[in-house]
């Protein structure tokens, strides 16, 4: 389930502070109006095409991108809003990445700001 999400255009959707990265996502908190949201942002352009050690390739970010935004549509949908946050949505933004190079894709899906996470970001109970 995708949420609708409120009326606003992009130039308006403004990031407030980096929340974290991932392997293949950068996090932030961000909002529009009085709405806060969480966005994750990547750029598969951005991976190398051969990595080294355990850095996903650009393939694998295309694939894997694809991959997540299908699981909280499918299986999460109905946890959304419950024990997962609500996706309100996907967009993909082609840029530059420098002056020489051939255009990418900045992959941002919009997210409800659940909150932050309870115990740091380890698994309660694990030492």
């Amino acid at each position: 389930m995708i949420r609708k999400l409120p009326t606003f255009t992009p130039e308006r959707l403004t990031i407030d502070s980096f929340l974290g990265a991932g392997s293949i996502w950068d996090t932030y908190l961000a909002h529009a109006g009085t709405s806060r949201f969480v966005i994750r942002l990547t750029c598969p352009e951005s991976f190398p095409t051969d990595p080294l050690h355990d850095e996903p390739s650009a393939d694998e970010v295309r694939v894997k991108v694809p991959r997540e935004v299908s699981l909280y549509t499918g299986r999460l949908r109905k946890l959304q809003g419950k024990v997962v946050p609500y996706l309100h949505g996907v967009a993909v933004c082609k840029v530059t990445l420098h002056p020489t190079a051939d255009e990418g894709n900045i992959w941002m899906m919009i997210m409800e700001d659940g909150g932050r996470d309870v115990g740091g970001g380890q698994i309660l109970g694990l030492k």
